[in-house]
């Protein structure tokens, strides 16, 4: 299967990526690179996703049987300006919420107002990989 890689991909987040997810030996099949902020990949054939934060230094090699579902958190602040009141999205999180009650949720960010501001486009990449990993989960 032919590798997918989309979205502002530089060449030094795609070489921490593929080097990641080689050390794991997993080869995803889908993989979204956000500039040089956070890159996540499906590898079907394991079930399992990778998700790397290059500005935070995370690295996650989630299997996707040990879930049972997904959700996105949205974190909005009220914000005042002139007298008028609007919501600003703050950070959006893609959570696993884990078949046992012993395990932690696992949070994927996927969006961080510090990064850049908030767009259609961020909504869809993020309701793309909730789907993705809904169709994966055991």
């Amino acid at each position: 299967m032919m590798k997918k890689i989309k979205n502002n991909d530089s060449d030094t987040s795609k070489k921490l990526f593929t080097a990641f997810e080689e050390r794991m030996g997993l080869t995803c099949d889908v993989i979204d690179l956000k500039e040089e902020i956070y890159g996540i990949g499906l590898d079907r054939s394991s079930n399992t996703i990778i998700y790397l934060n290059f500005v935070n230094g995370v690295e996650q090699c989630i299997g996707l049987s040990e879930f049972k579902g997904v959700y996105v958190h949205r974190v909005e602040q009220n914000k005042r300006s002139f007298g008028k009141s609007k919501e600003i999205t703050e950070f959006v999180f893609i959570k696993l919420l884990p078949k046992s009650d012993l395990a932690g949720q696992i949070s994927l960010e996927l969006f961080n107002h510090k990064w850049y501001p908030f767009s259609m486009e961020e909504l869809e990449l993020i309701n793309k990989w909730k789907r993705i990993i809904e169709e994966n989960l055991s």
